[in-house]
């Protein structure tokens, strides 16, 4: 009998955008044992269940209707973002929608707490011009009065840092930018590889910023220190401002959120909310290379539990699907072969040999002169 190969699991590292910090997503499996499993019968009942339709080769056009959301407010968000700008949602509003709001009365809370912070650290100041003193204190101010509770690596939603003071990078630069976007200060967002900054543009000035750093301006004078703080944040050996850091847009801020969020739905082996997440990163920003990968990642390991489960249909559809939107990924073409050999194997156990000469057929249709699918197909015709 010829040998099952193990099933691929995605084991590159795809990173969440946050401080110092890269998540191995990839479940890391050496066998399924599908026909070994306990269960005696294909599980029929499921809380996610996968529909081909998800699937279409243009990855933009599959974004788009992968990650349509039943949300009225995010679904205008999307619309609003879809040229790239943000005309209806102000910065704050959008990012407190990419974490996961979805009530109106909500936003209007947060809108209304965030602007107690704006209008406290106005009467705080007697002087509100644009200059680097102002940069400076408004970050000392969120430092003292929103970003108390430390740093977080899995607080990406705006809502956790309005609530707990609990921060990451992306959730820290989403709220300095409006913060500073209230004081009439042009803002916008750095992404480095893993990480994000701010800058600030002056009239005669560009500041960047780590806002993880609570003495970041108390370093002003050493260069040195800054950097290492910043390529240590970056997670990236040799990683600087200078040459790694990228200004993008607030909407790809706002897509790095659904990214984030991504990443812990698909840690947690939730892989119907990691699609969606990084469906949403993608409509958002089609140019987020990470959240492709997770993408990819999620609907490889999600067929993996799939099979895992005996849901062999599913499983086999999804990679089918999988194969039609990256058919350069191996893990889609190793994991196709490993689920079908396994499927037919069980039909063939059960006294189903018919059945799995079908099956072991319809995969060649998909992968044509694949040679473990046709040398079991002759093992099984026999």
């Amino acid at each position: 009998m010829i040998g099952a190969p193990a099933p691929t699991s995605d084991i590159r590292f795809y990173s969440r955008l946050t401080f110092a910090a890269s998540l191995f997503i990839a479940t890391v499996l050496t066998t399924l044992a599908l026909a070994d499993s306990a269960s005696d019968s294909q599980s029929s009942a499921s809380a996610v269940s996968w529909a081909p339709g998800y699937f279409i080769p243009n990855d933009v056009e599959l974004s788009r209707r992968f990650a349509n959301s039943e949300c009225a407010i995010e679904e205008a968000l999307f619309r609003d973002s879809a040229d790239g700008r943000l005309d209806d949602f102000t910065q704050f509003q959008a990012a407190i929608v990419a974490g996961g709001e979805s009530d109106l009365e909500e936003l209007k809370r947060y809108e209304s707490a965030f602007a107690k912070l704006v209008q406290k650290f106005r009467s705080e100041r007697q002087n509100t011009n644009a200059t680097p003193e102002l940069v400076r204190a408004a970050f000392e101010f969120m430092h003292k009065n929103v970003f108390y509770g430390g740093y977080r690596i899995e607080a990406s939603d705006p809502r956790t840092v309005l609530s707990t003071g609990k921060f990451n990078c992306v959730s820290a630069v989403t709220l300095f930018d409006c913060m500073l976007d209230s004081l009439g200060v042009p803002a916008s967002p750095l992404r480095m590889p893993s990480h994000a900054m701010s800058r600030a543009y002056l009239s005669d000035e560009i500041i960047d910023v780590e806002t993880t750093c609570p003495k970041w301006f108390e370093l002003r004078n050493d260069p040195e220190k800054r950097a290492e703080i910043a390529a240590k944040a970056s997670g990236t050996t040799g990683a600087s401002v200078e040459k790694d850091a990228k200004p993008v847009t607030t909407v790809q801020l706002v897509a790095m959120i659904y990214y984030n969020r991504g990443v812990d739905y698909l840690a947690a082996k939730e892989f119907a909310q990691a699609a969606k997440a990084n469906a949403k990163a993608l409509r958002l920003d089609s140019t987020n290379d990470l959240a492709r990968g997770n993408f990819l990642a999620t609907v490889n390991n999600w067929s993996i539990q799939l099979a895992d489960e005996l849901r062999f249909e599913e499983a086999a559809a999804a990679l089918k699907c999988g194969l039609k939107f990256a058919p350069a990924y191996k893990p889609y073409s190793q994991n196709f072969v490993h689920v079908y050999r396994c499927w037919a194997e069980r039909c063939r156990n059960e006294g189903r040999a018919d059945e799995a000469v079908r099956l072991l057929r319809d995969a060649l249709q998909t992968m044509p002169n694949q040679p473990q699918l046709e040398a079991f197909l002759r093992d099984v015709a026999q």
